[in-house]
């Protein structure tokens, strides 16, 4: 009885390693090197404040570079939809202009000194602190034009 069982979990065993060595795998789309970046669609369906404020950016934009190389989504996500440890940047439009992100991004702390409506968010999202961030003048107005939506 013993030895049919044995014989058994081998011949089964077989038909799974065959099955699996003839299955034919998915086929994987890979874009060649010359294809332009994707378009990445913000606010796919995350929040009411999202939804409103909907838009297309290019992963080629000379912002986003400087978005990832600075780390910001790390914390603010890949789409700038925001995460659990940062709030979304897709409405940043609506509180901030290329002076005023250049002053908060360059010194947040005293920034939000001076904003109650940061320093709540600050309060919202205190898991993670805000750092300064060093940016040349052409840096800023790439991340500016990729927050803000417009180039500057």
């Amino acid at each position: 009885m013993r030895n049919l069982f044995l014989i058994g979990m081998i011949v089964g065993l077989a038909f799974v390693v065959y099955g699996l060595q003839r299955a034919d795998p998915a086929p994987v789309q890979v874009s060649p090197p010359s294809a332009p970046a994707p378009k990445v669609r913000l606010n796919q369906d995350r929040s009411p404040a999202a939804a409103a404020a909907t838009r297309v950016f290019d992963t080629s934009h000379p912002g986003y570079r400087v978005y990832v190389q600075k780390g910001c989504q790390r914390c603010h996500g890949q789409d700038l939809l925001g995460t659990r440890l940062a709030p979304a940047l897709v409405d940043a439009r609506r509180n901030f202009d290329l002076s005023t992100l250049g002053e908060y991004l360059r010194d947040p702390k005293a920034y939000i000194e001076k904003d109650q409506r940061l320093a709540d968010l600050d309060r919202r999202y205190r898991m993670q602190e805000m750092p300064a961030t060093k940016l040349s003048e052409e840096e800023l107005r790439q991340l500016a034009g990729l927050i803000l939506g417009r180039d500057f």
